[in-house]
């Protein structure tokens, strides 16, 4: 207001007679001040002051560089991954798509996809299925024909032992025992492996059976012990007898080691030419299903005996006990 009222002053005449009217009246009511008057046509804009604000500094924006696609060269199928993004990630290689589109339809596309694997089921062993010791033999006449084929010496410890297991096994069918001959290189003492049919039991009882064509000792108990604990599962456990079968009669050493084995238990002494001569079990056995059974001799022609058995005390052969 006041540089309003010094620039109307300064315009007015000196000769203007409203002069001095004016004068009295600035006198009255304006202020003095210490600026000058200027004209406003030829005043300068005032400077203003200095900003001292440091500028603001832009965030710099990531330019994305387009990769190169591939053309598709194929019309007929529409894109399918060229117009994806494929901007390239930190820290990672680069990912590369792979155009290359076989000339085939969407629907053959969707058919070769790769089917999920199943697995065939493996066939399931039959656990009662018992393997021959040997591929050449399993029989006494075919093993004396591969003996004679390879000249296997009759002296020798493998054919002594292979005839023993043989001649054992044909023993035992006539008192209703069927086994198999199982012994071979590493076989932890088990040479023959069945079963026994009893008038007592409506399954049968696992054999297991360890031949020693030579007088029987004591540790040979303690043996057949470490045997049946390296078993099959079918032949470990209730249900199952472990027999020791020997060319000579159980001395008393051998009985009372068979009496004090806590597993069912038996001896047999079978002679080389096969007779059954002795045949003596423990109480374990006798728990596991041969109460009621018991053993005779029979005597044949020419003053030979052999062991018999019998049932509840009458005689008792393989083909009675069905």
């Amino acid at each position: 207001m006041h540089r309003h009222a010094i620039t109307a002053c300064s315009r007015l005449n000196k000769s203007s007679p409203f002069l001095p009217s004016f004068r009295r009246y600035a006198s009255q009511h304006v202020k003095p001040s210490t600026t000058e008057a200027v004209d406003s046509s030829d005043a300068s804009p005032i400077p203003s002051p200095p900003d001292d604000t440091p500028p603001l500094k832009k965030k710099r924006s990531r330019k994305l560089k387009p990769e190169n696609l591939h053309e598709d060269t194929n019309p007929s199928i529409p894109d399918l991954a060229v117009n994806a993004s494929t901007t390239k990630r930190r820290g990672r290689p680069p990912k590369v798509l792979d155009t290359t589109i076989a000339d085939t339809t969407i629907a053959d596309a969707a058919e070769a996809a790769p089917k999920k694997r199943i697995r065939k089921p493996k066939p399931s062993k039959d656990q009662h299925a018992i393997a021959h010791g040997s591929a050449h033999h399993s029989s006494l006449s075919e093993f004396l024909t591969y003996a004679s084929t390879t000249t296997l010496s009759p002296t020798s410890t493998v054919y002594r032992g292979t005839h023993y297991e043989y001649t054992v096994a044909n023993a035992l069918s006539g008192l209703g025992f069927s086994l198999t001959r199982v012994g071979r290189a590493s076989d932890l003492g088990i040479d023959l492996l069945g079963s026994w049919a009893l008038p007592s039991r409506p399954a049968p009882l696992s054999i297991l059976v360890q031949c020693k064509a030579e007088a029987p000792k004591p540790s040979m108990i303690r043996e057949l012990e470490g045997a049946v604990v390296g078993a099959p599962v079918r032949y470990r456990g209730e249900g199952t007898i472990a027999i020791l079968a020997a060319a000579k009669e159980a001395t008393k050493g051998v009985r009372d080691a068979v009496g004090r084995s806590g597993l069912p238990m038996a001896y047999l002494n079978i002679t080389t030419e096969g007779r059954v001569r002795q045949f003596v079990w423990n109480q374990a056995a006798v728990e596991c299903g041969l109460e009621g059974v018991g053993v005779t001799l029979r005597y044949l022609v020419g003053g030979e005996s052999e062991v018999a058995l019998t049932w509840k005390g009458l005689p008792w052969s393989s083909s009675s006990s069905a």
